[in-house]
């Protein structure tokens, strides 16, 4: 099971106090999704990943997080409306403005887990739409990290394909992919599987299980 408590955190852009949802612990049970979302009971503790202060929006895994942005930025027009994308979900919309700050503050490897975890919470409440524009454009953000080189590459290749699948780009994926091989086996059935699955135009979420068996 997952604990949780309450603390109290002052935010470190415009020192408001309150109280947060914090993890005591979780733990999880099954095979994680292709695109490494962990399985239940983990998988439900997403609400309390992050923080976003009311008072002005900021958005931290821990709002007393020191922060370059400002109140000034906060309440920028692509700030506030997610850059125009009508999210359903208030969890989204807080993953998402994570997004921009981590990409304002120079810092693109969070940035892309942050529009990830968006689109995670986009498939929780069927939001399918805003689910794949999510994805596209962290599958776009992963091309960059892989290129930078300062990541683990076979495992954002792996959850790019998953992105690109579940995205409908999927003459892209078996373009970009054909190519593409690992030597561990696992990675490599992975790999296949996905690129099979784009074959007949299949946007499901599957997970590591189902490629195992």
């Amino acid at each position: 099971m997952s604990t949780f408590f309450d603390k109290n955190n002052t935010c470190a852009v415009c020192g408001a106090t309150n109280s947060y949802t914090c993890i005591g612990s979780t733990n999880s049970f099954g095979a994680p999704d292709l695109d490494l979302r962990p399985p239940p009971m983990q998988r439900n503790t997403m609400f309390a990943w992050i923080q976003a202060c009311p008072a002005c929006g900021y958005v931290a895994n821990d709002v007393s997080d020191q922060t370059k942005v400002t109140k000034e930025w906060l309440q920028s027009k692509g700030y506030q409306t997610c850059d125009g994308i009508a999210f359903r979900s208030k969890l989204a919309v807080d993953f998402y403005r994570r997004h921009l700050i981590c990409l304002e503050e120079g810092d693109p490897e969070n940035a892309f887990y942050a529009v990830l975890y968006a689109a995670w919470s986009c498939d929780d409440i069927e939001d399918d739409e805003n689910a794949r524009i999510c994805r596209k454009l962290a599958a776009s953000m992963a091309a960059k990290l892989i290129e930078g080189g300062e990541v683990n590459k076979e495992n954002l290749l792996l959850i790019r394909a998953d992105l690109m699948r579940r995205a409908g780009m999927f003459d892209e994926l078996i373009e970009q992919y054909s190519s593409v091989s690992f030597q561990d086996k696992l990675l490599s059935k992975i790999l296949n599987f996905q690129i099979a699955k784009a074959k007949k135009k299949d946007t499901a979420c599957y997970n590591v299980q189902s490629v195992t068996g």
